[in-house]
C-alpha cells in the first residue's frame, strides 16, 4: 500500500472555517436542490407529454380516414360506382353517361381497382372499336 506524501491527517479538533465558506457551501447545497426538483418535474411534465401524445395517435389511429370523392368526367366517386354496377348488371346507359362512367374509372385512383374487381373493364374492351391498319386487308 503506498501513501499520498500530500496527505495530511484529519485534525484533532474542529477549526473555524474561511470567511464565507458556508455561505458558499450553504448556496451550492440549495443549486443542486434546485436542479433536482427541476428535474422531477421536468420528468412529470415529460411524462403527461408521452401520455398525451400517446392517447392521440391510438384515438387517430381509430378513426377512420374519410375517402377522397374525386371528380372525374364530370362525375364523382359515387355517381361513377353507381352507374358502373348499373352496367355491369346488364343495364344499357347513354352513350354519353358511358362515356362520363369511363373517363372516371380511367383517371380515378379509388374508382378503378374497384371497377377492375367488378368486372367491368371488359365492358370497355368490347365498347371500343377495332382499329386497323390501312395497310392490312
Amino acid at each position: 500500500m503506498t501513501t499520498n506524501p500530500n496527505h495530511q491527517p484529519p485534525p484533532d479538533e474542529w477549526q473555524p472555517a474561511d470567511g464565507g465558506e458556508v455561505v458558499r457551501l450553504t448556496r451550492r447545497l440549495k443549486g443542486r436542490k434546485s436542479r433536482r426538483q427541476f428535474l422531477k418535474a421536468s420528468g412529470g411534465i415529460v411524462g403527461a407529454l408521452l401520455a398525451v401524445t400517446a392517447g392521440w395517435l391510438t384515438l387517430r389511429s381509430a378513426t377512420p380516414t374519410p375517402k377522397l370523392e374525386y371528380d372525374f368526367g364530370g362525375i364523382t366517386c359515387s355517381e361513377a360506382m353507381a352507374r358502373a354496377d348499373s352496367m355491369t348488371k346488364g343495364k344499357k346507359l347513354p352513350e354519353a353517361e358511358r362515356m362520363q362512367v369511363q373517363e372516371h374509372v380511367m383517371l380515378c385512383p379509388n374508382c378503378k381497382p374497384k371497377f377492375e374487381q367488378m368486372g367491368g373493364m371488359k365492358m370497355f374492351a368490347q365498347s371500343v372499336p377495332a382499329c386497323r391498319r390501312p395497310d392490312v386487308v
